[in-house]
């Protein structure tokens, strides 16, 4: 649950479904199909909204790279860097990232994909 304005998730579950939407529109973005495994979860099927990908110029890699960082940081209290956008130049990443997920996250390295 959002707690303040910053929080730009709203993140709930309903099985076997984890969904998450913007916290200030309520707009579905993702919707993750979870399995139980002996492992504990593993996602079975992961969708977004169309419009999404459209405003950032996504492939399904970059959305599962997102969905990870999203899960990771707000669900399991990890600290994975926020995803580069391939073809964006260092201003472009930080504002989608401030659009996405606020500025509290720092950027992977652009060739390597790692901190």
């Amino acid at each position: 649950m959002p707690q303040r304005m910053e929080d730009k998730w709203f993140i709930y579950y309903e099985e076997p479904y984890l969904f998450l939407h913007r916290s200030w529109t309520g707009q579905p973005v993702y919707r993750v199909k979870l399995k139980h495994s002996t492992e504990g979860v593993e996602v079975e099927e992961a969708l977004w909204s169309k419009e999404l990908a459209e405003t950032t110029n996504s492939d399904a890699q970059y959305q599962s790279q997102l969905i990870d960082f999203l899960l990771s940081n707000l669900l399991l209290g990890e600290n994975k860097p926020f995803p580069r956008l391939p073809g964006l130049d260092n201003a472009k990443q930080q504002l989608l990232q401030h659009a996405i997920s606020g500025t509290g996250y720092r950027l992977s390295n652009e060739k390597s994909g790692k901190e």
